[in-house]
């Protein structure tokens, strides 16, 4: 227990100090005059004041937030948030959510790097195992599964995964292309066919592997909202604080690789999140720039005001649901 609530406040809060500190960054870039930069949330148990900008240590460690003259309310400061110009406003706004893309690469790049990435050349295939059954062999290259070309591991699991019968899998042999039928069967709750990755440690295609993973897993994210709001999925896949800190604690108990992977999907999971054009989020925000660049003058402040606070209201409401809904799985 006290090893999942470490991992979990440690997980969470690299990721929301990088967020925080793009919005800190280019705030002081763009000449914004910031009150405070905090981690945490709650009362103050340290902080320090320099060049105007408070820095502080809260009680409660989750979240956090950079204060900025003029982002919430009406300011003529020449250093306020609403003096500075759309373009930099968008850059301040949008740079939580490239921090957290830009962590989620430098951490997968340093595993890849480091105990090397996977491919899809196979280095083994089980003995007796659907796969060896079929004919594909050690060595082989996957190309597609059922038509559907394949990029990364991961992709090849979850196509294997949710396979209900029979398969048809393309691999490269000799720089020739073969065609093998696989039935998987069922191991530990998932679809299986028994082969095993191959494992490449050169730093080149260690970082095109990274951005192929990284390109694979926001099709899969981008994919998962659009199917959420158009009603096709529904939110039995989402967790909250609490879903969250059991996912932590389960990977915690795999090593501080598992960790870092789970790190690095949290983040950009985040920056995905942050970015749709939904009230109180960072993007509402941005669609309200772009408005404002659109119309050539920016919406009243008191407007925009009630509609972000009526969508962090919902945000709140759907915070408490999804809560509830993580406890009634535990129990």
């Amino acid at each position: 227990m006290f090893r999942t609530l470490i991992s979990f406040v440690l997980v969470f809060n690299i990721i929301v100090f990088v967020h925080e500190l793009g919005h800190y960054v280019m705030a002081k870039r763009a000449g914004i005059r910031v009150h405070e930069f905090a981690l945490g949330m709650g009362p103050a148990v340290l902080k320090k004041e320099r060049e105007g900008t408070v820095y502080a240590l809260r009680a409660f460690p989750l979240g956090g937030f950079v204060k900025m003259e003029g982002e919430d309310s009406e300011s003529d400061a020449e250093d306020s948030f609403t003096s500075k110009s759309p373009r930099k406003r968008f850059g301040v706004i949008a740079a939580g959510a490239v921090m957290n893309l830009i962590l989620a690469f430098v951490i997968l790049l340093t595993i890849n790097i480091g105990i090397g990435q996977p491919t899809l050349t196979l280095s083994e295939v089980i003995a007796g195992s659907p796969a060896e059954e079929a004919g594909i062999l050690a060595g082989d290259t996957i190309l597609s599964i059922d038509g559907k070309s394949v990029t990364v591991w991961e992709e090849a699991l979850i196509l294997i995964g949710e396979a209900e019968s029979e398969i048809e899998i393309v691999v490269e042999r000799s720089e020739e292309k073969l065609s093998f039928c696989v039935t998987p069967i069922e191991s530990e709750g998932r679809m299986v066919i028994g082969i095993v990755r191959g494992i490449s440690r050169n730093p080149v295609s260690a970082f095109v592997s990274t951005v192929k993973q990284m390109r694979f897993l926001l099709a899969m994210m981008l994919g998962f909202f659009r199917d959420l709001f158009t009603g096709k999925a529904g939110l039995e896949g989402v967790v909250g604080p609490v879903g969250l800190a059991t996912v932590v604690g389960e990977s915690a108990r795999g090593g501080i690789v598992e960790v870092a992977l789970l790190t690095a999907y949290i983040s950009l999971n985040l920056a995905v999140v942050n970015l749709l054009p939904l009230p109180a989020l960072d993007g509402g925000r941005l669609l309200f720039i772009l408005i404002e660049i659109v119309r050539g003058k920016p919406v009243p402040p008191e407007k925009e005001g009630i509609v972000h606070t009526v969508g962090l209201v919902l945000l709140l409401l759907f915070a408490v649901f999804i809560t509830y809904q993580d406890v009634t799985r535990l129990f």
